[in-house]
């Protein structure tokens, strides 16, 4: 990529070469270090690339051999200045562009909400933006570790969060369960904290000391393995504290209520292929919206599409193009049989527990029953599962209560 890059901006010429000592003139340009690329035989001629600074040498070796050459094109940055120097307004429009471009690879322009929960992706996005980051927010500005801890107290029933920096794109990353690959513990002493309340059924201490035994009670925010190493004298005296990055597994018992319903009598869509198609362009957040007429279908559904302006995976331009299509349908009245209902809630159910089970979670008991109550059926009930439960959370060493050592020796470690 780099390498095109610069043979743009140092300008290349497409050459075709004819005659009996073509074999003569590439092996002469390959003993002198001259670089030829996309080399390819057409009939009786070949065509290849070269820079325009090896040209005037490849002309050289074109007379000794005997060959004729002709330009097919040329391209590169020299030879784009060149056609447009009469078009000053035009370069100077470009490199404005190109500076604002680079400028504005300061700033975030777009907020992904990556994974699933409870929640819907909407009703965080639009949290985000309204309380703690907006699109076009300076990327020096962006306290990532302050945000997720916010994003915790307010969506308390999502396990994990994490968010990152990508590019000019802001991603949060939300899971109602505990993926294990995903937890990174820091540099800094932390603890190991329960994410939910639960009854413990298994953990494996690395590093920290064991603050809870299997078979116990613990609730949301409860210290599993403590980052905190208490050490006694031989009075049983407390002498010293060594503050340690808190590394481990816990597993625990926790239950899922599971609830669905839809109705036996209900609606499906024949779309009869009428639509509308309006597009929208986006600053930033700032939406230019066309002339929108009258919509006259008594049915519809709204699509909305968003189409981003990409330099590349990680840069996301400020500039998007958003289409929306009315789509007409007219709706027909079915009804499920008992047996197509069943099988319906089913395979509802079946899809929550295959999502629960690729995200590590271990079914111990799935006590959720399916009925028909007047026309609706009705899934309910538990789902017993057995998860990772903790995840790290910094000691704020400065706050912590040392008012219990014998002696004023404390020691941290792991900063």
């Amino acid at each position: 990529m780099v390498g095109i890059l610069l043979r743009w901006l140092n300008g290349y010429l497409i050459l075709n070469i004819s005659g009996n000592s073509k074999e003569r003139f590439m092996k002469l340009c390959e003993l002198n270090d001259i670089l030829l690329w996309k080399i390819k035989k057409i009939e009786n001629n070949i065509r290849f690339r070269v820079s325009k600074r090896d040209y005037k040498k490849v002309l050289g070796y074109v007379k000794k051999t005997d060959c004729t050459v002709s330009i097919e094109d040329k391209r590169g940055l020299p030879f784009f200045m060149y056609k447009y120097k009469k078009r000053k307004c035009f370069i100077i429009g470009i490199v404005i562009f190109i500076i604002l471009l680079l400028y504005s690879n300061n700033f975030i322009w777009k907020i992904n909400i990556l994974g699933s929960s409870i929640y819907t992706d909407n009703q965080i996005l639009t949290y985000v933006k309204e309380e703690l980051i907006k699109p076009g927010t300076k990327i020096d500005d962006v306290d990532c570790y302050n945000i997720e801890k916010i994003l915790r107290e307010k969506y308390s029933k999502i396990a994990w969060i994490s968010c990152y920096i990508k590019g000019t794109e802001f991603n949060i990353e939300i899971s109602d369960t505990i993926e294990p690959d995903k937890i990174e513990t820091g540099n800094s002493p932390c603890d190991i904290v329960a994410v939910k309340d639960c009854i413990i059924i298994d953990m494996i201490a690395k590093t920290g000391v064991p603050a809870v035994t299997t078979g116990m009670s613990i609730k949301k925010g409860d210290v599993l393995i403590s980052g905190a190493v208490e050490i006694y004298n031989d009075y049983d005296e407390l002498t010293e504290i060594n503050f340690v990055v808190a590394d481990g597994y816990v597993y625990g018992e926790t239950i899922y209520t599971y609830y669905d319903t839809f109705s036996a009598r209900h609606y499906e869509k024949e779309y009869t292929g009428n639509e509308i198609k309006l597009y929208s362009l986006i600053f930033g957040d700032k939406i230019c919206s066309p002339y929108v007429p009258e919509i006259k279908y008594d049915y519809y559904d709204v699509i909305n599409e968003e189409k981003n302006l990409k330099i590349n995976n990680t840069y996301t331009a400020p500039l998007s193009f958003y289409l929306t299509t009315v789509k007409e349908y007219k709706p027909v009245a079915c009804v499920y049989t008992q047996e197509e209902g069943f099988e319906k809630a089913e395979k509802k159910l079946n899809l929550y527990i295959d999502d629960l089970k690729k995200k590590g979670v271990e079914i111990l008991e799935n006590n959720v029953k399916i009925e028909v109550v007047d026309d609706t059926f009705v899934s309910s009930g538990t789902i017993v599962v057995k998860e990772l439960i903790g995840i790290p959370r910094d000691i704020d060493v400065s706050n912590y209560n040392l008012d219990k050592l014998s002696t004023d020796s404390t020691k941290i470690q792991g900063e």
